[in-house]
């Protein structure tokens, strides 16, 4: 298991990126992104692919990420869950 817990939204893809401005602001309210590097949100993202169910290594999460660099900016930029990130770039590497 991961020594520091990862900020998982326990949303789906659907909620997530079917909220309103104001349901989203609301829940960034409630679940403040912790993130202030793309680099700090990189780490986290290559730790939940490590230990999600695809179980990736350390060498394949970062080629995941390398491979999906533009998906995985973006989802920082748009203070995207670490979960919902991992499984997008997971699913396309996967």
């Amino acid at each position: 298991m991961p020594e520091k817990e990862i900020y998982d939204s326990g949303l789906t893809f659907q909620y997530f990126f079917g909220m309103s401005p104001d349901e989203k602001a609301a829940y960034e309210k409630s679940h403040p992104f912790p993130y202030k590097t793309v680099e700090e949100y990189i780490e986290d993202v290559v730790e939940w692919l490590c230990h999600s169910s695809w179980k990736y290594s350390r060498e394949e999460a970062y080629q995941c990420i390398k491979d999906n660099q533009q998906q995985v900016y973006s989802d920082f930029e748009q203070h995207t869950p670490i979960d919902l990130c991992g499984a997008n770039a997971g699913y396309s590497c996967g």
